[in-house]
């Protein structure tokens, strides 16, 4: 089965609230993607989950992708940089395609802890 790798900057509250308020959720690098492509992203996001697809699209940070893609145990990892950016990679395995999408906002919620 094909794993689903997202990438995602998360900037801050602001951003993280309207994103886990969409239908579905779809991290996004903000290298790779300008503002605009946000929601057109958020809204594929379980559309990707139920079709199984490899969404492994971000060109940077491929040292991390590359730890991660090749990592089949963890569903959720993340590793914070300076300036509060989290990279997050989400793995939806064969088990997790059934779940909700508030079962996946609440574990990507429970894998991040915004600075106040």
């Amino acid at each position: 089965m094909k794993e689903v790798v997202l990438m995602c900057s998360v900037l801050n509250n602001k951003d993280f609230n309207v994103i886990k308020n969409c239908k579905g959720v779809k991290w996004f690098c903000e290298t790779c993607c300008s503002e605009s492509e946000v929601m057109d992203n958020i809204l594929k996001t379980l559309e990707l989950l139920k079709q199984k697809v490899n969404a492994l699209e971000c060109k940077h940070d491929k040292m991390l992708q590359e730890k991660y893609a090749s990592d089949s145990s963890a569903l959720i990892s993340g590793e914070k940089s300076k300036g509060s950016k989290c990279a997050l990679i989400i793995e939806a395995k064969s088990a997790e395609m059934s779940k909700s999408s508030d079962d996946i906002k609440k574990a990507i919620k429970d894998a991040i802890r915004p600075e106040d």
